[in-house]
């Protein structure tokens, strides 16, 4: 437990971000791997995609305190899975990417 100070959730940090600096740098593909010009999102850029991303699990028909798996890198979809589904109330299941189909059923 954390004493002193306000508690903040990654998704109310995130939306501070994009109000005080919303077109800052939020997440950068420095190699240009999957962002040309080695850019990725401004803080706006990814609150904005993790809106969507955490209003589109909700209508598939997860609920809040649901568990999502990913099997994301440590790319910029990595960021966004972590502030959608977290916004949307769930909790992220990350999945190492070595893993087969027959390790991840397991």
């Amino acid at each position: 437990m954390v004493k002193g100070g306000n508690a903040m959730i990654i998704g109310d940090a995130l939306k501070r971000c994009a109000g005080n600096y919303p077109d800052k740098p939020a997440v950068r593909d420095e190699y240009g791997k999957y962002f040309p010009r080695g850019f990725g999102y401004t803080y706006r850029e990814l609150f904005d995609a993790a809106n969507r991303l955490a209003n589109s699990l909700l209508k598939l028909g997860l609920e809040k305190g649901d568990r999502v798996a990913v099997q994301t890198g440590t790319g910029i979809g990595h960021f966004l899975s972590i502030f959608g589904i977290t916004k949307a109330g769930m909790a992220i299941a990350p999945i190492d990417r070595s893993f087969m189909a027959d390790e991840i059923a397991f």
